[in-house]
């Protein structure tokens, strides 16, 4: 790394080096007579971290002459080149390492993800997906003929040191610009073997007056002295010599171009023209600067939109979060309500269309408004009304509506499945999205699902602390007898484990999956935030024989009420057939039969009314159930419960005398007609439920943790790493 007055920004540069996840590594930091104290600013991390050594240069020699001096003294088995104003991912080296391991490649590089430090111009890609796989030297000097196309000299590569050292090569240092063009392309035409992978993980900053985006007369005059005295190892091929032929043009362009910029400065706008006319593809280029400018003029400024004096907390979701519509939604929504009441604006960014699967309009519930600001890629919003801008959406959800019309008619017709929004693949253009809209907002990070911890590090938010909301352990997401059912998500311990540890902190819902994750990850903060709900004044003993069933379309909902209506109601019904069970929330649709004595509300905007009447609340639950969240509001709702093993999982100890437990379908149907009969033993078990309710999943506690980690990590920093 090199450093020249880089104080703005090296320790966030130095920070995301030293978090990779490839910990055996060293940070040299060629300092070129900084005048500043960034020096300074290294040297106390250094200090802090023995990895980070900096190298002091008296007088100022360039980055080229910064980087040979680092080179020279470098011990690592690899090199790998970083500006001291720019980011990493922090998976980087350790992708890149097995990379050139695997493929046997001298170097590698990966794609850029370009950010203005001023937030003027929108993220982008370098490359945007068009060049990856084997560059030889006559590709690479074609990717770098300033001809519009993806400048290959701004990669970073990672370098195998022994190549260096074989062929004795160093940056040049007469080159203040694109010496890292004219050092890889020393290594090609040795015989080196480059790839370019597709992956944005490194962040560069276009910083407004940098040398890279300011090409003067003097530097690209030094470029083309320098090309012009290339001299290759050995006999070059007519394509490589075609393309250096097309980079000379293109440096002969770019002069032209700066002097018709130097016309329009001066304002001699009648000699600009008549210079455009001569030199029309030198007034082409002008495209750009001018895009730019419109960019700036136009562009929404994140800072403008959402100013606040509160600080900020960036949720990132793939949830349908339009209220409290489901118990995942429900338990997000509490916590964003703990942190609002804490003192932070909460902004959702959403970064992927498929949040809506198969609506193509979504409505907003009025529980959304602890929301500071709400993005949605791929959506336009229209006061409380998110419409989804892909017209395959419409054309899915008209396809469910005639499918459910025509199933009514006997004929059955099958419509796809849109995909897990949850868990599906991330994009190049979710991760920009991310770039765009979370930075300005994000002071403190919370993922929402393992999923999505890989958009952290796209919020360009290196200093700020970040959470995940885990709400369940995919990796349990198995029946008892089977597979886990095909609405999950396939993922193992190992994988999940790997997800949960992109943040700095995890966020449980139940001590056992606290537990659990505490020892997959030994050392991680661990944060055991249960729901939190508001109970009522006394126990609600509702009508006899009437049950309650709440719950989401989700695979554990609907696999246990198809076991409660196939193997218990039947029993139920045989000796009670008066008894009435009601069903309420979106599980209805994944309903096998519909036997008599079943009332399927669907969904249901207040459940309040749902819960008083009824006489017990069941949660026959078989796999999956991590969060807990019914079974909580059941208790806050002082309601006599029956549950299984799986329901009360992680808080068996607080709920034992709190709830009858029935594993089996005879023992839930004998449970369910005893407290059918029995109203002083409805009102007994809904007390204590209330009494669990009161002591364990309270407002004011349940959030408190996760809060009080987020105002830690916010105060000045206890030393230069923390």
């Amino acid at each position: 790394m090199a450093n020249h007055n880089g104080a703005c920004f090296v320790e966030q540069a130095l920070r995301s080096a030293l978090r990779q996840t490839l910990s055996d590594i060293e940070i040299i930091v060629s300092d070129d007579a900084s005048t500043d104290d960034s020096a300074a600013r290294i040297l106390a991390i250094s200090e802090a971290d023995p990895r980070v050594r900096l190298i002091r240069r008296v007088t100022k020699g360039g980055a080229a002459m910064a980087r040979n001096t680092a080179l020279d003294v470098a011990g690592g088995t690899y090199i790998a080149i970083m500006d001291s104003d720019d980011l990493m991912h922090p998976d980087r080296l350790r992708r890149l390492v097995a990379l050139i391991e695997t493929n046997g490649a001298d170097l590698v590089a990966d794609d850029l993800l370009m950010f203005d430090d001023a937030s003027e111009l929108p993220p982008a890609s370098l490359l945007d997906g068009r060049t990856h796989g084997w560059i030889d030297a006559a590709a690479y000097v074609d990717g770098n003929s300033m001809n519009g196309g993806p400048a290959l000299g701004y990669l970073k590569p990672l370098i195998r040191r022994k190549v260096i050292e074989t062929y004795n090569l160093r940056y040049d240092q007469g080159l203040s610009i694109a010496e890292d063009y004219a050092f890889v392309l020393q290594l090609l035409v040795h015989g080196a073997r480059f790839w370019i992978d597709n992956d944005m993980t490194y962040f560069y900053r276009r910083r407004s007056g940098s040398l890279s985006h300011r090409l003067s007369k003097t530097a690209l005059l030094k470029m083309q002295i320098a090309d012009a005295a290339f001299v290759a190892p050995r006999a070059m091929s007519q394509p490589f010599e075609a393309a250096r032929a097309r980079r000379s043009a293109s440096l002969n362009i770019a002069l032209q171009f700066e002097h018709l910029v130097d016309a329009l400065k001066q304002r001699r706008l009648l000699y600009a023209l008549s210079y455009s006319l001569r030199h029309p593809k030198a007034a082409l280029r002008l495209r750009g600067p001018v895009r730019d400018r419109m960019h700036r003029l136009f562009a929404r400024s994140p800072n403008d939109q959402v100013a606040s004096v509160r600080r900020s907390v960036c949720l990132l979701s793939r949830q349908r979060v339009i209220g409290a519509t489901n118990g995942s939604s429900a338990y997000l929504l509490s916590l964003c309500r703990a942190l609002d009441a804490k003192g932070f604006d909460v902004h959702l960014v959403s970064p992927s269309p498929a949040v809506f699967g198969s609506w193509p309009a979504l409505l907003l519930r009025a529980e959304m408004g602890v929301f500071k600001s709400i993005r949605v890629r791929g959506a336009w919003r229209f006061g409380k009304v998110l419409v989804a801008r892909d017209v395959r959406v419409c054309i899915r959800g008209l396809l469910i509506v005639a499918a459910r019309l025509l199933s009514k008619t006997g004929i059955g017709v099958r419509v796809p499945k849109a995909d897990y929004a949850i868990g599906v693949a991330w994009r190049r253009e979710d991760l920009l999205f991310v770039a765009q809209e979370a930075r300005a907002n994000a002071d403190a990070i919370l993922a929402d699902y393992a999923f999505l911890t890989a958009g952290i590090a796209y919020t360009l938010r290196p200093d700020s602390p970040s959470a995940v909301v885990m709400h369940d352990m995919f990796s349990n997401h198995r029946q008892p007898n089977g597979p886990r059912p095909p609405s999950m998500v396939r993922i193992d311990a190992l994988q999940e484990a790997h997800l949960l540890s992109a943040a700095d902190a995890i966020v449980a819902i139940q001590a056992d999956e606290a537990a659990e994750v505490s020892r997959l990850l030994p050392g991680h903060r661990v944060i055991l935030a249960p729901m939190a709900v508001r109970a009522v004044a006394y126990a609600q003993p509702g009508r006899s024989h009437s049950a309650l069933f709440v719950g989401s379309d989700t695979g554990p909902n609907i696999d246990g009420l198809n076991w409660l209506l196939d193997e218990v109601w039947p029993q139920v019904r045989l000796k009670l057939p008066k008894a009435e069970l009601v069903v309420a929330g979106g599980v209805s649709a994944g309903v096998r039969n519909r036997p008599d004595g079943v009332c399927f509300l669907g969904h249901v905007d207040n459940l309040a009314d749902v819960y008083r009447d009824a006489g017990v609340v069941v949660s026959p639950l078989r796999h999956g159930s991590g969060l807990k969240i019914k079974l909580v509001e059941a208790l806050a709702n002082g309601k006599a419960c029956i549950v299984t093993g799986v329901t009360v999982q992680g808080v068996e100890d607080i709920t034992r005398d709190a709830v009858i437990r029935a594993d089996d379908a005879a023992t839930f149907a004998a449970e369910l007609m005893r407290l059918f009969s029995d109203k002083d033993l409805r009102v007994a078990l809904g007390a204590r439920a209330l009494g669990v309710a009161r002591a364990n999943f309270s407002i004011e506690s349940c959030g408190s943790d996760l809060t009080d980690f987020f105002v830690g990590g916010l105060q000045p920093h206890r030393g230069a790493l923390s």
